[in-house]
């Protein structure tokens, strides 16, 4: 497989999780897409995602967030994940890999 077809793939099945709202698996696919097809800098944001994400997790857990803002919150890192991934196929096209 070449790199933009699995780029493709591999960005479709983050969007996919993201609509499921599987966000644990979406972040843990933009991670390896971020290391696999980008640089440093994103993979420093996806980062931040996946510990404000952990920090979301637990203020549920501890009832220190009501389910109303924990969503508010989700759905910013939904967007981040897509942001990222939209990224990252810019970066490709700018450096002709794609």
């Amino acid at each position: 497989m070449n790199g933009a077809s699995d780029f493709a793939q591999r960005s479709s099945e983050v969007r996919h999780l993201v609509a499921t709202a599987d966000l644990p698996s979406a972040i843990r696919k933009t991670m390896d897409l971020v290391r696999d097809f980008s640089g440093r800098e994103h993979l420093d944001e996806v980062t931040v995602v996946s510990m404000t994400f952990c920090e979301i997790e637990c203020g549920r857990r501890r009832d220190e967030l009501n389910f109303e803002a924990a969503m508010q919150e989700k759905k910013k890192i939904a967007r981040q994940l897509l942001g990222l991934v939209g990224e990252v196929e810019i970066h490709l096209v700018e450096v002709g890999h794609a």
